[in-house]
C-alpha cells in the first residue's frame, strides 16, 4: 500500500511539473482567438481603408475614362492618372476605343488588387509600388509642362489627391506588416463585427 500511494503521490507531482509545458501562451499569433487587441484593430481598419479607397480609386477612373472617350470635358478628381493618360495619346492617334480598353484594362489591375488583397494581404505592396510610379510620372509630367511654360492648377490639385492616396497605402502597407500574425479568419470576423457594431445587424 505505502509503495502505491507514493507511486501516485509520485505521478501527482509529475503532471503538476509537466503541466505549464503542457499550456499553450495565451495566442501571441491569434490562431485561437478571433478577438484584436487595440492596437491590431487600428491597424485591420487602416488596412481596410487603403482597400476600399483603392477601390473608390477604380471607380472614379472608369467613369473618368467613359467620359473622356465619349468627348465630355467633366472630370472627377480621386483617380489614377496614367490610365487617362493612355487614353489621350491614342485619342491624339485616333484610337480612342482601343485606348478606352486599353485604359479599362491597366485600371482593373487595381481592381482586382484591391479585390485579392482581402485574402492575399501582401498585394497591398504591390499596388502602392503601381500608384507610386504613376504618381512620380504624373509629377515628371507637370514639371514638364509647367517648365514649358504651362500652368495646369488642375494637375497640381490631381498631384496633391495622388499624394493623399498614397499616404492611405502605405498605412495599409504597414499594417500589412503589423498584421502579419494576425489569420484572415480572425481578421475577417474582426470586420464582420465592425460591420454588425455599425450598422446593427
Amino acid at each position: 500500500m505505502n509503495n502505491q500511494d507514493n507511486n501516485q503521490d509520485n505521478n501527482q507531482d509529475y503532471n503538476q511539473e509537466q503541466l505549464p509545458d503542457q499550456e499553450q501562451p495565451a495566442t501571441d499569433n491569434y490562431q485561437s482567438s478571433t478577438i484584436l487587441d487595440p492596437v491590431l484593430a487600428k491597424h485591420a481598419i487602416k488596412f481596410r481603408n487603403a482597400r476600399h479607397n483603392l477601390v473608390m480609386v477604380v471607380v472614379f477612373t472608369f467613369i473618368n475614362l467613359i467620359l473622356a472617350a465619349t468627348g465630355s470635358s467633366f472630370t472627377l478628381l480621386f483617380s489614377a492618372p496614367i490610365p487617362q493618360l493612355v487614353l489621350m495619346i491614342f485619342s491624339e492617334a485616333g484610337l480612342t476605343w482601343l485606348g478606352l480598353f486599353v485604359a479599362l484594362g491597366f485600371t482593373s489591375v487595381y481592381l482586382v488588387l484591391a479585390l485579392t488583397s482581402k485574402k492575399a494581404r501582401v498585394l497591398i505592396i504591390v499596388a502602392l509600388v503601381l500608384f507610386a510610379i504613376e504618381s512620380f510620372i504624373l509629377t515628371l509630367f507637370t514639371l514638364g509642362a509647367m517648365a514649358m511654360g504651362g500652368f495646369d492648377l488642375f494637375l497640381l490639385v490631381e498631384i496633391a489627391i495622388c499624394g493623399w492616396i498614397l499616404s492611405h497605402l502605405i498605412r495599409g502597407a504597414i499594417a500589412y506588416r503589423k498584421l502579419a500574425i494576425v489569420p484572415n479568419e480572425a481578421l475577417e470576423e474582426f470586420y464582420k463585427q465592425q460591420s454588425e457594431q455599425k450598422y446593427g445587424r
